[in-house]
């Protein structure tokens, strides 16, 4: 009865440390989806409504918000905006030159005429 006893416990302890590690996966998705959501946030958004980016954050409590928000150095600011950053600091201009000589602008008027 004893030997019995001890593989059942075995077995619960095994399956109580099967959950945690489990748990502990399910956390470490949900950090990472969050990071990726904050990271598109961070290159779209200027500034955006509290209430939306609670929302986009898959509605978090007012510490978890402050948290992410103290994370990716998102300020507060009035009427219930957040202040995420600014994309013209972020913005990188290229200059695009096309070069087209005379003989192919003439052959493409001469297709329509």
């Amino acid at each position: 009865m004893s030997e019995s006893l001890d593989s059942k416990t075995r077995s619960e302890n095994v399956l109580f440390i099967a959950l945690i590690l489990i748990n502990i996966l399910l956390l470490l998705i949900l950090l990472l989806n969050i990071a990726v959501i904050c990271h598109v946030i961070k290159i779209t958004y200027q500034t955006i409504e509290k209430t939306s980016l609670r929302s986009l954050l898959g509605g978090l409590a007012d510490n978890q918000l402050s948290f992410w928000m103290n994370q990716n150095g998102w300020k507060d600011i009035e009427n219930g905006f957040v202040f995420i950053s600014n994309q013209d600091e972020n913005i990188k201009t290229k200059n695009i030159t096309e070069k087209i000589d005379l003989e192919n602008v003439a052959q493409v008027v001469a297709a329509y005429r």
